[in-house]
Protein backbone atom coordinates (compact mmCIF):
# COMPACT_ATOMS: atom_id res chain seq x y z
CA UNK A 1 0.00 0.00 0.00
CA UNK A 2 1.20 3.48 -0.83
CA UNK A 3 1.64 5.44 2.40
CA UNK A 4 3.06 8.66 0.97
CA UNK A 5 3.70 10.19 -2.46
CA UNK A 6 5.78 13.28 -3.24
CA UNK A 7 5.66 14.72 -6.77
CA UNK A 8 7.86 17.50 -8.13
CA UNK A 9 7.90 19.11 -11.57
CA UNK A 10 5.44 16.79 -13.26
CA UNK A 11 3.03 18.87 -15.34
CA UNK A 12 1.15 21.11 -12.89
CA UNK A 13 2.43 19.13 -9.89
CA UNK A 14 5.39 21.28 -8.89
CA UNK A 15 5.38 20.22 -5.25
CA UNK A 16 2.54 17.87 -4.33
CA UNK A 17 2.44 15.63 -1.27
CA UNK A 18 -0.10 12.91 -0.53
CA UNK A 19 0.46 11.40 2.90
CA UNK A 20 -1.35 9.24 5.45
CA UNK A 21 -2.86 7.31 2.55
CA UNK A 22 -5.28 4.56 3.48
CA UNK A 23 -7.15 1.87 1.53
CA UNK A 24 -9.29 4.51 -0.23
CA UNK A 25 -8.42 8.11 -1.04
CA UNK A 26 -10.54 10.56 -3.02
CA UNK A 27 -9.19 13.64 -4.80
CA UNK A 28 -11.78 16.42 -4.67
CA UNK A 29 -11.59 19.68 -6.58
CA UNK A 30 -12.92 21.75 -9.44
CA UNK A 31 -12.11 21.06 -13.07
CA UNK A 32 -8.59 21.81 -14.33
CA UNK A 33 -6.88 21.89 -10.92
CA UNK A 34 -4.67 18.86 -11.62
CA UNK A 35 -6.44 15.83 -10.15
CA UNK A 36 -5.76 13.77 -13.28
CA UNK A 37 -2.16 14.99 -13.31
CA UNK A 38 -1.69 13.48 -9.84
CA UNK A 39 -2.94 10.09 -11.01
CA UNK A 40 -0.80 10.30 -14.15
CA UNK A 41 2.24 11.24 -12.06
CA UNK A 42 1.89 8.16 -9.85
CA UNK A 43 1.42 5.99 -12.91
CA UNK A 44 4.40 7.57 -14.68
CA UNK A 45 6.71 7.06 -11.70
CA UNK A 46 5.72 3.39 -11.49
CA UNK A 47 6.29 2.90 -15.22
CA UNK A 48 9.60 4.76 -15.29
CA UNK A 49 10.82 2.52 -12.47
CA UNK A 50 9.80 -0.72 -14.15
CA UNK A 51 9.81 -0.49 -17.97
CA UNK A 52 12.03 0.97 -20.70
CA UNK A 53 11.37 3.95 -22.95
CA UNK A 54 8.99 5.96 -20.80
CA UNK A 55 9.43 9.56 -21.86
CA UNK A 56 9.02 12.55 -19.56
CA UNK A 57 10.48 14.14 -16.48
CA UNK A 58 9.80 14.66 -12.83
CA UNK A 59 10.94 13.83 -9.32
CA UNK A 60 9.08 11.41 -7.09
CA UNK A 61 9.32 9.88 -3.64
CA UNK A 62 7.18 6.91 -2.67
CA UNK A 63 6.72 5.21 0.67
CA UNK A 64 5.20 1.81 -0.03
CA UNK A 65 4.34 -0.88 2.48
CA UNK A 66 4.50 -4.47 1.24
CA UNK A 67 3.60 -6.93 3.97
CA UNK A 68 5.75 -6.10 7.00
CA UNK A 69 8.34 -4.24 4.91
CA UNK A 70 8.27 -0.49 4.26
CA UNK A 71 10.14 0.78 1.19
CA UNK A 72 11.41 4.32 0.67
CA UNK A 73 11.96 4.93 -3.03
CA UNK A 74 13.03 8.07 -4.87
CA UNK A 75 13.24 8.69 -8.61
CA UNK A 76 14.41 11.78 -10.45
CA UNK A 77 14.25 11.45 -14.20
CA UNK A 78 14.65 13.52 -17.33
CA UNK A 79 13.96 11.19 -20.24
CA UNK A 80 13.25 12.86 -23.57
CA UNK A 81 13.05 11.17 -27.01
CA UNK A 82 15.39 13.71 -28.59
CA UNK A 83 18.54 12.74 -30.43
CA UNK A 84 21.74 13.58 -28.57
CA UNK A 85 19.74 14.69 -25.55
CA UNK A 86 21.28 13.44 -22.34
CA UNK A 87 19.21 11.11 -20.19
CA UNK A 88 19.33 11.67 -16.46
CA UNK A 89 18.00 9.10 -14.02
CA UNK A 90 18.66 9.06 -10.27
CA UNK A 91 17.17 6.43 -7.97
CA UNK A 92 17.50 5.41 -4.34
CA UNK A 93 15.86 2.62 -2.36
CA UNK A 94 15.76 1.94 1.36
CA UNK A 95 13.74 -0.60 3.33
CA UNK A 96 12.94 -1.28 6.95
CA UNK A 97 11.01 -3.92 8.85
CA UNK A 98 9.40 -3.46 12.24
CA UNK A 99 11.49 -1.37 14.63
CA UNK A 100 14.76 -2.09 12.84
CA UNK A 101 16.59 0.88 11.29
CA UNK A 102 16.17 1.45 7.57
CA UNK A 103 18.58 -0.43 5.31
CA UNK A 104 20.10 1.32 2.35
CA UNK A 105 19.55 -0.96 -0.66
CA UNK A 106 20.77 0.93 -3.73
CA UNK A 107 21.62 4.25 -5.30
CA UNK A 108 21.67 5.02 -9.00
CA UNK A 109 23.28 7.92 -10.83
CA UNK A 110 22.87 7.65 -14.58
CA UNK A 111 24.42 4.38 -15.73
CA UNK A 112 26.14 3.65 -12.40
CA UNK A 113 24.39 1.62 -9.70
CA UNK A 114 25.71 1.01 -6.23
CA UNK A 115 24.24 -1.85 -4.23
CA UNK A 116 24.62 -1.63 -0.45
CA UNK A 117 22.82 -4.78 0.66
CA UNK A 118 24.05 -7.20 1.86
CA UNK A 119 27.46 -5.82 0.83
CA UNK A 120 28.69 -3.00 -1.38
CA UNK A 121 28.80 -3.74 -5.10
CA UNK A 122 28.85 -1.61 -8.24
CA UNK A 123 27.21 -2.49 -11.54
CA UNK A 124 26.71 -0.61 -14.81
CA UNK A 125 23.45 -0.27 -16.69
CA UNK A 126 22.21 1.28 -19.93
CA UNK A 127 21.02 4.86 -19.62
CA UNK A 128 17.40 4.01 -20.42
CA UNK A 129 17.25 0.67 -18.63
CA UNK A 130 15.07 0.54 -15.52
CA UNK A 131 17.19 -0.26 -12.50
CA UNK A 132 15.00 -2.55 -10.40
CA UNK A 133 14.05 -5.09 -13.12
CA UNK A 134 17.67 -5.19 -14.28
CA UNK A 135 18.95 -6.12 -10.82
CA UNK A 136 16.31 -8.83 -10.44
CA UNK A 137 17.16 -10.31 -13.85
CA UNK A 138 20.97 -10.02 -13.63
CA UNK A 139 21.51 -11.31 -10.09
CA UNK A 140 20.56 -14.87 -9.04
CA UNK A 141 17.12 -15.12 -7.45
CA UNK A 142 18.46 -16.58 -4.20
CA UNK A 143 20.60 -13.53 -3.44
CA UNK A 144 19.42 -11.31 -0.54
CA UNK A 145 19.24 -8.12 -2.61
CA UNK A 146 16.87 -9.76 -5.10
CA UNK A 147 14.68 -11.11 -2.31
CA UNK A 148 14.42 -7.59 -0.91
CA UNK A 149 13.73 -5.83 -4.21
CA UNK A 150 11.37 -8.37 -5.82
CA UNK A 151 8.27 -7.71 -3.63
CA UNK A 152 8.61 -3.95 -4.09
CA UNK A 153 9.12 -4.30 -7.84
CA UNK A 154 6.03 -6.53 -8.11
CA UNK A 155 3.97 -3.91 -6.26
CA UNK A 156 5.20 -1.10 -8.52
CA UNK A 157 4.41 -3.11 -11.64
CA UNK A 158 0.83 -3.50 -10.45
CA UNK A 159 0.08 0.21 -10.03
CA UNK A 160 -2.46 0.85 -12.79
CA UNK A 161 -4.45 3.80 -14.10
CA UNK A 162 -8.11 3.32 -15.05
CA UNK A 163 -9.95 5.90 -17.14
CA UNK A 164 -12.63 3.16 -17.53
CA UNK A 165 -13.48 4.32 -21.03
CA UNK A 166 -11.28 2.46 -23.49
CA UNK A 167 -11.12 -1.07 -24.85
CA UNK A 168 -8.52 -2.78 -27.02
CA UNK A 169 -11.12 -3.75 -29.59
CA UNK A 170 -13.64 -1.99 -31.78
CA UNK A 171 -16.91 -2.18 -29.85
CA UNK A 172 -19.07 -0.38 -32.41
CA UNK A 173 -22.55 -1.82 -32.80
CA UNK A 174 -21.94 -3.58 -36.10
CA UNK A 175 -18.42 -4.79 -35.46
CA UNK A 176 -17.87 -8.53 -35.19
CA UNK A 177 -15.13 -7.77 -32.68
CA UNK A 178 -17.70 -6.35 -30.26
CA UNK A 179 -18.69 -9.89 -29.26
CA UNK A 180 -16.41 -12.37 -31.08
CA UNK A 181 -12.80 -13.17 -30.16
CA UNK A 182 -10.85 -15.33 -32.59
CA UNK A 183 -8.38 -17.85 -31.20
CA UNK A 184 -5.55 -16.11 -33.01
CA UNK A 185 -6.40 -12.82 -31.28
CA UNK A 186 -6.69 -14.47 -27.89
CA UNK A 187 -3.37 -16.30 -28.29
CA UNK A 188 -1.66 -13.05 -29.27
CA UNK A 189 -3.11 -11.31 -26.21
CA UNK A 190 -2.16 -14.27 -23.99
CA UNK A 191 1.45 -14.26 -25.21
CA UNK A 192 1.76 -10.57 -24.40
CA UNK A 193 0.07 -10.95 -21.02
CA UNK A 194 2.26 -13.93 -20.09
CA UNK A 195 5.43 -12.05 -21.05
CA UNK A 196 4.59 -8.70 -19.45
CA UNK A 197 1.91 -9.38 -16.83
CA UNK A 198 0.08 -6.39 -18.35
CA UNK A 199 -3.54 -7.39 -19.04
CA UNK A 200 -4.47 -4.40 -21.18
CA UNK A 201 -7.93 -2.85 -21.34
CA UNK A 202 -9.94 -5.48 -23.19
CA UNK A 203 -12.92 -6.65 -21.16
CA UNK A 204 -13.55 -9.51 -23.58
CA UNK A 205 -10.02 -10.90 -23.39
CA UNK A 206 -9.94 -10.83 -19.62
CA UNK A 207 -13.36 -12.44 -19.30
CA UNK A 208 -12.39 -15.12 -21.79
CA UNK A 209 -9.16 -15.86 -19.93
CA UNK A 210 -10.96 -16.21 -16.60
CA UNK A 211 -13.60 -18.41 -18.20
CA UNK A 212 -10.85 -20.75 -19.39
CA UNK A 213 -8.47 -20.65 -16.43
CA UNK A 214 -10.17 -19.40 -13.25
CA UNK A 215 -13.79 -20.45 -12.91
CA UNK A 216 -13.97 -19.17 -9.32
CA UNK A 217 -13.10 -15.60 -10.35
CA UNK A 218 -15.36 -15.81 -13.41
CA UNK A 219 -18.29 -16.91 -11.25
CA UNK A 220 -17.53 -14.09 -8.80
CA UNK A 221 -17.78 -11.55 -11.63
CA UNK A 222 -21.11 -13.05 -12.71
CA UNK A 223 -22.38 -12.84 -9.14
CA UNK A 224 -21.22 -9.25 -8.66
CA UNK A 225 -22.83 -8.09 -11.90
CA UNK A 226 -25.95 -10.25 -11.53
CA UNK A 227 -29.26 -9.86 -9.73
CA UNK A 228 -27.76 -10.65 -6.30
CA UNK A 229 -25.07 -8.02 -6.79
CA UNK A 230 -25.16 -4.81 -8.81
CA UNK A 231 -27.97 -6.09 -11.03
CA UNK A 232 -26.68 -4.69 -14.34
CA UNK A 233 -26.86 -7.99 -16.24
CA UNK A 234 -28.53 -11.33 -15.60
CA UNK A 235 -25.63 -13.45 -16.83
CA UNK A 236 -22.57 -13.65 -19.08
CA UNK A 237 -22.59 -16.29 -21.81
CA UNK A 238 -19.45 -17.55 -23.53
CA UNK A 239 -19.58 -20.11 -26.33
CA UNK A 240 -16.61 -21.60 -28.19
CA UNK A 241 -16.82 -22.56 -31.87
CA UNK A 242 -14.08 -24.89 -33.07
CA UNK A 243 -12.88 -25.36 -36.65
CA UNK A 244 -10.74 -28.54 -36.58
CA UNK A 245 -9.33 -27.92 -40.07
CA UNK A 246 -7.94 -24.53 -39.05
CA UNK A 247 -7.65 -24.00 -35.27
CA UNK A 248 -6.66 -20.36 -35.77
CA UNK A 249 -10.14 -19.73 -37.21
CA UNK A 250 -11.82 -20.99 -34.05
CA UNK A 251 -13.56 -18.28 -32.08
CA UNK A 252 -15.41 -17.46 -28.89
CA UNK A 253 -18.69 -15.57 -28.71
CA UNK A 254 -19.31 -13.42 -25.63
CA UNK A 255 -22.73 -11.95 -24.88
CA UNK A 256 -24.39 -10.36 -21.88
CA UNK A 257 -27.91 -11.36 -20.88
CA UNK A 258 -30.09 -8.44 -19.81
CA UNK A 259 -33.52 -10.06 -20.06
CA UNK A 260 -35.13 -13.46 -20.35
CA UNK A 261 -34.60 -13.57 -24.11
CA UNK A 262 -32.19 -10.64 -24.49
CA UNK A 263 -28.50 -11.27 -25.17
CA UNK A 264 -26.28 -8.41 -26.33
CA UNK A 265 -22.62 -7.73 -27.13
CA UNK A 266 -20.74 -5.40 -24.81
CA UNK A 267 -21.03 -2.53 -27.29
CA UNK A 268 -24.85 -2.65 -27.22
CA UNK A 269 -25.05 -2.07 -23.48
CA UNK A 270 -25.43 1.41 -22.02
CA UNK A 271 -22.33 3.46 -21.30
CA UNK A 272 -22.93 3.16 -17.56
CA UNK A 273 -23.33 -0.62 -17.72
CA UNK A 274 -20.16 -0.94 -19.80
CA UNK A 275 -18.31 1.20 -17.27
CA UNK A 276 -19.44 -0.96 -14.35
CA UNK A 277 -18.53 -4.18 -16.17
CA UNK A 278 -15.09 -2.78 -16.99
CA UNK A 279 -14.56 -1.75 -13.37
CA UNK A 280 -15.61 -5.13 -11.94
CA UNK A 281 -13.49 -7.08 -14.44
CA UNK A 282 -10.48 -4.87 -13.65
CA UNK A 283 -11.06 -5.33 -9.93
CA UNK A 284 -11.19 -9.13 -10.13
CA UNK A 285 -8.73 -9.85 -12.94
CA UNK A 286 -5.90 -7.33 -12.77
CA UNK A 287 -4.87 -7.85 -9.13
CA UNK A 288 -3.54 -4.29 -9.04
CA UNK A 289 -1.67 -3.13 -5.97
CA UNK A 290 -2.99 0.41 -6.51
CA UNK A 291 -5.95 1.33 -8.73
CA UNK A 292 -5.92 4.94 -9.94
CA UNK A 293 -9.53 5.48 -11.02
CA UNK A 294 -10.93 8.48 -12.90
CA UNK A 295 -14.49 9.52 -12.03
CA UNK A 296 -16.15 6.17 -11.32
CA UNK A 297 -19.50 8.00 -11.26
CA UNK A 298 -19.60 8.96 -14.95
CA UNK A 299 -22.78 7.73 -16.72
CA UNK A 300 -23.84 5.67 -13.67
CA UNK A 301 -27.19 6.19 -11.92
CA UNK A 302 -26.90 7.65 -8.41
CA UNK A 303 -28.60 4.71 -6.71
CA UNK A 304 -26.42 2.20 -8.49
CA UNK A 305 -23.33 4.31 -7.85
CA UNK A 306 -23.75 3.83 -4.09
CA UNK A 307 -23.56 0.08 -4.62
CA UNK A 308 -20.48 0.48 -6.82
CA UNK A 309 -18.64 2.55 -4.20
CA UNK A 310 -19.64 0.08 -1.48
CA UNK A 311 -18.18 -2.69 -3.68
CA UNK A 312 -14.93 -0.75 -4.09
CA UNK A 313 -14.73 -0.31 -0.34
CA UNK A 314 -15.14 -4.06 0.21
CA UNK A 315 -12.23 -4.77 -2.16
CA UNK A 316 -10.01 -1.93 -0.92
CA UNK A 317 -8.33 -4.30 1.53
CA UNK A 318 -6.95 -6.14 -1.52
CA UNK A 319 -6.38 -3.21 -3.89
CA UNK A 320 -5.62 0.31 -2.69
CA UNK A 321 -7.87 2.84 -4.45
CA UNK A 322 -7.10 6.46 -5.32
CA UNK A 323 -10.10 8.10 -7.00
CA UNK A 324 -10.99 11.41 -8.58
CA UNK A 325 -14.62 12.46 -8.40
CA UNK A 326 -17.13 15.31 -8.59
CA UNK A 327 -19.98 13.19 -7.24
CA UNK A 328 -21.68 13.92 -3.93
CA UNK A 329 -22.72 10.25 -3.84
CA UNK A 330 -19.07 9.20 -3.83
CA UNK A 331 -18.13 11.75 -1.17
CA UNK A 332 -21.01 10.79 1.10
CA UNK A 333 -20.06 7.10 1.18
CA UNK A 334 -16.49 7.76 2.37
CA UNK A 335 -14.90 8.80 5.63
CA UNK A 336 -13.74 12.45 5.80
CA UNK A 337 -10.16 11.26 6.45
CA UNK A 338 -10.12 9.84 2.89
CA UNK A 339 -10.66 13.27 1.33
CA UNK A 340 -7.84 15.25 -0.27
CA UNK A 341 -8.73 18.76 -1.43
CA UNK A 342 -7.07 19.71 -4.71
CA UNK A 343 -6.73 23.33 -5.82
CA UNK A 344 -4.73 25.37 -8.32
CA UNK A 345 -2.60 28.24 -7.03
CA UNK A 346 -0.28 30.24 -9.28
CA UNK A 347 -0.64 27.59 -12.01
CA UNK A 348 0.49 24.85 -9.62
CA UNK A 349 -1.55 21.98 -8.19
CA UNK A 350 -1.91 21.97 -4.41
CA UNK A 351 -3.23 19.11 -2.28
CA UNK A 352 -4.15 19.02 1.38
CA UNK A 353 -5.99 16.89 3.92
CA UNK A 354 -8.83 18.21 6.00
CA UNK A 355 -7.30 19.77 9.11
CA UNK A 356 -8.03 18.26 12.55
CA UNK A 357 -10.43 21.16 13.15
CA UNK A 358 -12.16 20.52 9.81
CA UNK A 359 -12.44 16.80 10.55
CA UNK A 360 -14.12 17.54 13.87
CA UNK A 361 -16.40 20.06 12.17
CA UNK A 362 -17.20 17.57 9.40
CA UNK A 363 -18.21 14.91 11.94
CA UNK A 364 -20.45 17.39 13.78
CA UNK A 365 -21.91 18.70 10.51
CA UNK A 366 -22.74 15.18 9.32
CA UNK A 367 -24.39 14.33 12.66
CA UNK A 368 -26.50 17.48 12.92
CA UNK A 369 -26.88 19.25 9.58
CA UNK A 370 -26.05 17.46 6.34
CA UNK A 371 -23.75 15.32 4.26
CA UNK A 372 -19.99 15.23 3.76
CA UNK A 373 -20.42 16.61 0.24
CA UNK A 374 -22.27 19.64 1.65
CA UNK A 375 -19.49 20.18 4.17
CA UNK A 376 -16.80 19.94 1.46
CA UNK A 377 -18.61 22.65 -0.51
CA UNK A 378 -18.36 25.00 2.46
CA UNK A 379 -14.63 24.28 2.79
CA UNK A 380 -13.98 24.80 -0.93
CA UNK A 381 -15.79 28.15 -0.84
CA UNK A 382 -13.58 29.51 1.96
Amino acid sequence: MLKRVEIENYRSCRNVVLDDLGPMTILVGRNAVGKTNILHAIQWAAKAATISEVWGNGAFKLIFQVGESVYYYSLKANILPIKDKSVEIYETLEMHEGNAPARRILARKGEEIQLFFPEHKEIALGALSPCLPAIVSLIPADQPVVKVIQPFLAALERIRYYPLESDDFDTSLHSLQSYVVFSEQYNSWLNHYTATNVPGNSVLMRLLHLWQTNDTAFQEIRDLLGSNGLGVVIDIHLVSSDTPDDPQKSFFRIRFQTGEQSHFPLSSLSAGTQRIIRLVVSLLFDQSSVMLIEHPEDTIHRGLLRKVIDLLRVYSDQHQLILTSHSSVVFDTLDPTAVRLVTMENDATKVRKLTPEELRAAKLFMEEEGSLSDFIETVEEE
